[in-house]
């Protein structure tokens, strides 16, 4: 088996998003500067270690980029009106480089002149990058820590604390670090679900409706409505974008039903797509470049889409020495990914036919079930009953979630269910968390 051909050169691409955003409550103060190779070097104070110097380097072409003059950025949408391309490769500064209170002047060689914010130079640079590795702005990669069954300390939250922003923020910053969190006394009545989930976005309405119910029915025509084992998965992966958050609030779950059948079971799937990664780095390899289909079809419904099991994203190049160097796929140089984990793809009931050259089966069913033993692993499952005005509130791209099965003569058990994008949520978070 070789996987070169499997292999494709990836170009740096959306390596940083412009923010111009500055923590005001982060003091600073400069201690020195001086122009050198192109660059503007800083000196900084730091106001908790009197005798500490820290320091930090600024590329010219990267300063004139990121001026904050209104001419550069429009002073009440806060878009940018410079261009990027409109740089030019010799610009420098004309006059000597000089700060006054909490602001530094630059005038340059195109005529342009400058100010930037203190606290936005120290924030930003080209050591910001961490050494050797670009930062997302995605809560998943930057705070998000996995998680097993006996390690997940679950979150619990009243529903009257999500009434009040200091409650929905927690909950957030909860989410992006475990997935998962769980909410407790939510009112019964029909509906609440979404009222809930709007408090993180905008509800998502799909074609089962803006809520939908899981209950079991005769006849279901998603497996997910009837009392039967669901294995673990993600929802509408048949989706070109499938749901970022997804909510189960419990209505009903008659204590008839014995205790140890019917209850939510969940898997962080970043922790065993690593886990994946370090038992079967070839698995893993296979596993984020080999699309498999997902689809769902019913009376005047078709829906199909494709996707690697684990999707990468791609961060920027690996330092080598003292030069960033592109990568290939998920190539680690001198510890350091290129590649990492964006978000899992996992939906084995939604599967759809498989697409494989004969030389690739082996070797992918060979993968698949290294994977799949590994999210099967009892050491991962976190398993939750839910009682009625219970809620549970996770990451629908990142944790995969189950069902045991449970026997419906013996009474009712009835959730209802809704999702929310993660455009907004990922908003709440990062308006609360700026750098």
């Amino acid at each position: 088996f070789r996987m070169k051909n499997w292999f494709v050169a990836r170009v740096l691409q959306g390596c940083f998003v412009h923010r111009f955003s500055v923590n005001r409550s982060f003091s600073v103060s400069l201690h020195n500067l001086h122009q050198s190779n192109n660059c503007l070097n800083l000196q900084w104070n730091n106001p908790n270690e009197q005798n500490k110097i820290t320091k930090t380097t600024h590329h010219f072409l990267w300063l004139r980029d990121h001026c904050h003059c209104p001419l550069c950025i429009d002073e009440i949408s806060g878009n940018r009106l410079f261009r990027s391309e409109k740089v030019g490769q010799k610009v420098e500064p004309s006059t000597p480089v000089r700060y006054e209170g909490e602001n530094l002047y630059i005038e340059w060689s195109d005529g342009h002149k400058s100010n930037y914010p203190l606290e936005f130079l120290k924030s930003h640079n080209h050591e910001g990058i961490h050494k050797n590795r670009f930062e997302s702005d995605d809560p998943l990669f930057n705070v998000a820590e996995e998680w097993t069954k006996d390690s997940l300390n679950l979150k619990k939250f009243d529903y009257k604390t999500l009434q009040d922003d200091k409650g929905r923020i927690e909950a957030v910053k909860a989410i992006a670090k475990d997935g998962i969190i769980l909410l407790n006394e939510v009112p019964l009545d029909k509906g609440t679900v979404a009222n809930v989930g709007s408090r993180f976005g905008l509800v998502r309405e799909t074609f089962y409706g803006r809520i939908f119910d899981v209950i079991n029915v005769p006849q279901a025509i998603n497996i997910a409505y009837t009392s039967k084992k669901l294995s673990y998965h993600q929802d509408l992966l048949y989706f070109e974008s499938p749901p970022g958050l997804q909510l189960l609030h419990c209505l009903e779950f008659s204590q008839n039903i014995p205790s140890d059948t019917g209850a939510t079971l969940f898997v962080d799937g970043l922790a065993v797509a690593r886990e994946l990664k370090r038992r079967d780095p070839d698995a893993y390899r296979l596993l984020s470049l080999v699309p498999v289909p997902y689809h769902y079809k019913v009376p005047g419904q078709t829906r199909r889409f494709s996707r690697p099991m684990i999707s990468l994203e791609k961060v920027g190049p690996t330092l080598r020495g003292d030069s960033w160097e592109l990568g290939m796929g998920d190539e680690v140089v001198d510890g350091c990914e290129w590649s990492r984990i964006k978000c899992l793809n996992v939906s084995a009931g939604w599967q759809g036919y498989l697409n494989l050259p004969l030389d690739l089966v082996e070797e992918f069913y060979r993968s698949y079930q290294a994977f799949t033993d590994i999210i099967n692993s009892p050491q991962y499952t976190f398993r939750h009953r839910l009682e009625p005005g219970q809620l549970v509130l996770f990451h629908n791209r990142r944790l995969l979630h189950g069902r045991e099965e449970f026997d419906p003569s013996l009474g009712g058990r009835h959730l209802q269910g809704t999702y929310v994008d993660l455009d907004d949520f990922y908003s709440l978070y990062l308006s609360n968390n700026e750098i």
